[in-house]
């Protein structure tokens, strides 16, 4: 059965470093370490242990703006094989944080487990919630707990070789590209990037990491709207722009050159707007973004001559195909009358005007592929739009 101890950094004895230099010293033959982030100090801190390492896989996330080339080199450099996650996506990113060790003469194995990165944050900085486990792979338990780690590693191992999502680091050449290509941070460069990496590696574009779906959470949102094409779905961004949660409140079909404001027909004017149709959505287009995903907004009326349309101002962030921009101040416009020949017609009454987001938005590059609408939680005036495939 196993024996558990918790630590909670700062408030305890132990640091998360002292806990990794505990699990490293055990009797093993082979180790796993998985870390969202990586900086070249905290290899610093344990090189003497890794060095003695004759069969350690580290599995480290990039595409996070945290994990830097230095600490890459660093951990390459003491001979363990080393493993890069990039999702494709800096809102879904590889954040585990564990360590096993495996004493397969013995049938045990030893787990750090919890909230720390390879970090000198995560390592002793922090207040970090971590725990030690003692396996005995002879118990059912424990060995199950073992299986699902293990079938976990082999999971992420199948990406290896199938495109550009997990990939093997042999070579210092290979850090370096990373670099380039924004994926990793320069610990010595003052600079903050405004993207999390360019969405290609050289000129090969990185597709979207293929994961099973994440549960929903119970919608606050409209109650008739259908469970299938509407959803609720709130989860965790970490961008260079946002930190905190993020809630899905809107799916486009395939965007649309009037959607992009990139008329083909020369005779067509370009609004610079686009109107806010149901989209994927199960709604009443004409009530739900007033009423409902805006309606934390500042309305005004701005021209006594025409008072039965209504603006309001909000942030907005976008991320298109993995590539961050923003913040743009946009405007919304909301027609409200109820007389009209389109509001009898069932058309829409609200409209994004692009403002100077227009210089991203307006590529043909992006027909046919989906727009996303993120509202920040907790944030009554920030968006989050993602442009992407399906």
């Amino acid at each position: 059965m196993a024996k558990v101890k918790y630590s909670l950094q700062r408030l305890g004895d132990n640091s998360f470093v002292d806990i990794v230099k505990e699990t490293l010293s055990k009797e093993h033959s082979k180790a796993f370490y998985y870390s969202a982030f990586l900086r070249e100090d905290s290899v610093s801190e344990i090189k003497e242990f890794l060095e003695k390492e004759s069969d350690l896989k580290a599995i480290i996330g990039i595409r996070n703006g945290a994990t830097s080339s230095q600490g890459l080199k660093a951990l390459l450099s003491t001979g363990v094989q080393l493993f890069v996650v990039d999702t494709g996506s800096p809102i879904t990113i590889f954040h585990a944080k564990s360590l096993l060790v495996i004493d397969e003469k013995n049938d045990k194995a030893f787990a750090a487990i919890g909230s720390s990165n390879f970090t000198p944050g995560g390592f002793y900085r922090n207040i970090e919630n971590n725990t030690f486990i003692e396996l005995d792979l002879k118990d059912k338990s424990d060995k199950e707990f073992y299986d699902d780690f293990m079938s976990g590693f082999y999971s992420l191992m199948a990406y290896v070789g199938n495109g550009d999502n997990v990939l093997e680091i042999t070579n210092n050449v290979e850090i370096d590209n990373f670099l380039n290509d924004g994926r990793v941070v320069d610990e010595e460069s003052s600079v903050i990037k405004a993207s999390l990496g360019r969405n290609r590696a050289g000129t090969k574009a990185i597709k979207g990491m293929k994961l099973n779906p994440y549960k929903q959470r119970g919608s606050n949102l409209r109650s008739s709207a259908s469970k299938k094409s509407k959803s609720s779905k709130t989860t965790l961004v970490l961008t260079s722009m946002i930190q905190g949660q993020i809630e899905e409140v809107w799916k486009s079909k395939e965007l649309k050159e009037r959607d992009l404001t990139i008329p083909s027909n020369k005779k067509t004017n370009p609004t610079g707007s686009m109107l806010m149709k149901k989209g994927a959505y199960d709604i009443n287009q004409q009530s739900y973004f007033y009423n409902e995903v805006f309606k934390d907004l500042s309305w005004v009326r701005k021209n006594p001559k025409q008072p039965h349309y209504q603006f309001a101002e909000a942030k907005f962030y976008f991320i298109i195909e993995g590539i961050e921009y923003g913040p743009y101040e946009l405007t919304l416009k909301y027609d409200e009358r109820t007389d009209t020949a389109g509001y009898l017609q069932k058309q829409p009454n609200v409209s994004l005007s692009w403002g100077k987001a227009g210089e991203i938005i307006k590529n043909r590059n992006l027909l046919g592929k989906i727009m996303y609408l993120y509202r920040v939680v907790e944030k009554a005036d920030e968006f989050l739009i993602e442009i992407k495939d399906d």
